[in-house]
């Protein structure tokens, strides 16, 4: 059972892996067979020192640093980007469009994803950093402090991307603070599912089909 668990989540984690990298680089797309194999490959290798004596200790840094603040963290950022700074109406339109219908009761989701969901989320990585207890090897015994110092750089390489880039955007864009502020919360105008009119433009407004919609070269999104 455990295997089995395990396995279907890898399947999802090695999915949203291989789309980022095809949605960023579309023409990867009909390399995708390969991408999965050579993926796969590369996560078994890392995985490798896992299965060795010191493997346990190996797993328990990862899952009290890789995936506890992290994991919290990004949701909080997640519902925070999708529901407050995109917006939960444009969220429920895009649903819409999705299914052909307004999820239903509308009250309810409003509540858990403007409301409950990122407060929860939030309050509970608080109180993670808050109640923070390093990791122990075993009771009474804690990681020593270079362990220590690792999970945290890994903890670091993870959530460090987010600022940085809000960052980066923050400089290139041009204008007055209060300008670049609202311009880098604001989502783009021409941001949105693939309908049929926006795959039609997009075929000819670009002569190149990888600078058109990322999705447009995709037989899936095919209407």
């Amino acid at each position: 059972m455990l295997f089995t668990l395990g396995l279907d989540s890898e399947f999802a984690l090695l999915e949203t892996v291989l789309t980022c990298i095809q949605d960023e680089f579309p023409k990867l797309r009909k390399y995708k067979s390969h991408m999965c194999i050579g993926l796969g490959v590369i996560c078994f290798f890392m995985a490798l020192p896992c299965v060795t004596p010191t493997g346990d200790y190996i797993v328990g840094l990862m899952d009290s640093y890789g995936a506890d603040f992290s994991v919290l963290c990004v949701a909080t950022c997640e519902c925070v980007s999708v529901l407050w700074v995109y917006g939960v109406t444009r969220f429920i339109n895009d649903i819409e469009f999705m299914l052909g219908k307004t999820p239903a009761p509308t009250t309810y989701w409003l509540f858990c994803w403007v409301l409950a969901s990122p407060l929860l989320i939030g309050g509970l990585f608080a109180y993670r950093l808050i109640q923070y207890v390093p990791p122990k090897v075993k009771d009474g015994v804690f990681f020593p402090e270079f362990a220590q110092i690792i999970g945290w750089c890994v903890t670091s390489v993870v959530l460090c991307p987010i600022p940085l880039y809000f960052v980066y955007k923050f400089i290139i864009t041009p204008g007055k603070v209060t300008e670049r502020l609202r311009i880098v919360t604001t989502p783009a105008a021409d941001w949105g599912p693939n309908t049929k009119e926006k795959l039609y433009n997009a075929d000819t407004q670009f002569t190149d089909i990888g600078k058109a919609a990322y999705a447009y070269d995709n037989p899936a999104s095919q209407l």
